[in-house]
């Protein structure tokens, strides 16, 4: 299974024709949408996460195919929701996502997650300046959809324990490698309140500009990339919860444009269905998670 995947002509058609129309109307999507309509259009190879991503936002986001302006020939068309569809690759691009997570469930793949931390900050240790945050909050419910997530106090503890090669990255490009554990530029620990990156970013020009921006303060956000290896499901007050119990890291990250978990998500869905087939679950948590392919 390939590590990138290469847009279609389709795609770059949707993209590009959403660029224009947001240049023209001022409306539809976000800078992020803005950005992965760059990288189609321009033909840019897309990383397994981009492309789970891409699926997480068509699939919350077909409903809008219902709204006023979606059609040609409809008042208000193109609608905000109908230039941010192409903005990400339009139709084209959903079909690609589908196949392509169909095809890695089939090779036995993995799914990778990603979730959003607190604020970093610079500290100076020994005219050093280190970069410091908690990638992830313990013990704290979020919002995923209609429901919530729970990373369990001790989830990190048995991959840390087996010191695994974990790379910290500049606004997730695996091309802008900033520390990595194995070099001792980046240290990971699980305090009483989750868990604790540290990070001295090398001398390149991505570790320049991660240092500058987030001594400024521009850039403030971080993430952390993990497969799941134990978790379960349960209903609290009416709530579905994903509580979290073991994972795998796999990366950091120091983020521009921290995605919001509730809306900006993607759940390996295995044991959610192993939950569903002795439990009823809310139609707006199966309407609002993208679980990834089917097992």
């Amino acid at each position: 299974m390939a590590d990138s995947f290469e847009p279609t002509a389709g795609m770059r058609e949707e993209a590009e024709r959403g660029l224009a129309w947001r240049r023209e109307h001022g409306r539809g999507g976000t800078e992020v949408g803005v950005a992965r309509a760059r990288d189609i259009a321009n033909g840019r190879a897309l990383s397994i996460d981009t492309v789970q991503r891409m699926a997480s936002y068509f699939a919350r986001h077909e409903v809008d195919k219902q709204g006023q302006g979606w059609a040609p020939g409809e008042e208000g068309f193109p609608s905000a929701g109908r230039i941010a569809w192409a903005l990400w690759g339009g139709d084209p691009g959903w079909a690609f996502a589908r196949n392509i997570l169909e095809r890695v469930d089939r090779a036995g793949g993995d799914i990778m997650e990603r979730r959003y931390g607190q604020a970093m900050e610079v500290r100076a240790d020994d005219g050093r300046e280190i970069l410091r945050g908690y990638a992830s909050v313990t013990e704290t419910a979020y919002p995923i959809g209609y429901a919530h997530e729970i990373i369990v106090r001790g989830a990190f503890e048995r991959t840390l324990r087996e010191k695994p090669d974990v790379v910290a990255l500049w606004n997730h490009d695996a091309s802008m490698p900033i520390a990595r554990t194995t070099a001792g530029s980046l240290r990971l620990l699980e305090d009483e309140h989750g868990l604790v990156v540290e990070m001295e970013p090398i001398d390149t020009q991505a570790g320049r500009d991660a240092r500058v921006a987030v001594r400024s303060g521009v850039v403030s956000a971080m993430s952390f990339g993990f497969i799941v290896r134990s978790d379960r499901f349960e209903e609290r007050d009416g709530k579905v919860h994903r509580m979290i119990e073991d994972l795998e890291l796999h990366e950091v990250s120091a983020v521009t444009f921290p995605a919001n978990p509730a809306t900006d998500l993607v759940v390996d869905r295995r044991s959610f269905d192993l939950w569903t087939a002795s439990a009823p679950v809310p139609a707006t948590v199966r309407r609002r998670i993208w679980l990834g392919p089917k097992r």
